[in-house]
């Protein structure tokens, strides 16, 4: 589920106990040290051993991630797209569902070769529901039987609300049968969660 690790995190050769997210632009580091060193900033990277450096400004850094620091290496030097994170794919059954994002149904709809659907059809392959309160998680009762056999839902809501959070989702899904695959920072504003039928977990 995305790339996080609690690890060790020396800063100018002063280490720390910190858990460690890579974002779409940036890592952030919380708990021990609360940073965020953006990628734009970011000289001199490198992969030394199971070690990520890099230098952002006058400060060096070093970030333990085991066998994982080359992937983090590759997801900074050549990012994802939006649309490939959410498995957006030629030929999909894809809708999208809520209040969306128009600069991103339009990277979907460019992915497809054409609009995605904004009703419920039967073995949808990849579910887009935008939620902007809790209340509206209750459209995953009506997403779970219309899924494909390995279709998936992104559920897509607002950061930082402390009344509406991962919880709820996970919560959410699990009540009609859908377990967490992965998660993403969909924009500035929204965070994502994928889920599928829980006997899949893929």
């Amino acid at each position: 589920m995305g790339l996080e690790k609690t690890t060790s995190v020396s800063i100018d050769g002063q280490a720390h106990a910190c858990h460690v997210h890579l974002e779409p632009r940036e890592i952030v580091c919380s708990r021990g040290v609360k940073r965020r060193f953006a990628h734009a900033e970011m000289t001199r990277l490198a992969v030394r051993g199971s070690t990520l450096e890099f230098a952002c400004g006058s400060e060096r850094i070093a970030i333990e991630l085991g066998t994982s620091a080359k992937t983090w290496l590759d997801r900074i030097q050549n990012p994802r797209s939006r649309v490939q994170k959410l498995g957006v794919a030629v030929g999909m059954t894809v809708c999208v569902l809520g209040r969306s994002d128009a600069d991103a149904i339009a990277e979907v709809a460019d992915a497809l070769g054409s609009a995605p659907k904004t009703r419920l059809s039967a073995a949808v392959d990849l579910v887009l529901c935008f939620a902007h309160e809790p209340a509206e998680l209750d459209r995953l009762a009506a997403i779970a039987p219309k899924l494909a056999e390995r279709g998936a839902v992104w559920v897509l809501w607002p950061k930082g609300r402390k009344d509406f959070s991962h919880d709820h989702v996970v919560a959410a899904g699990k009540a009609v049968g859908l377990s967490i695959t992965k998660s993403m920072g969909f924009s500035e504003q929204l965070t994502g969660l994928r889920l599928v039928r829980a006997k899949l977990r893929a």
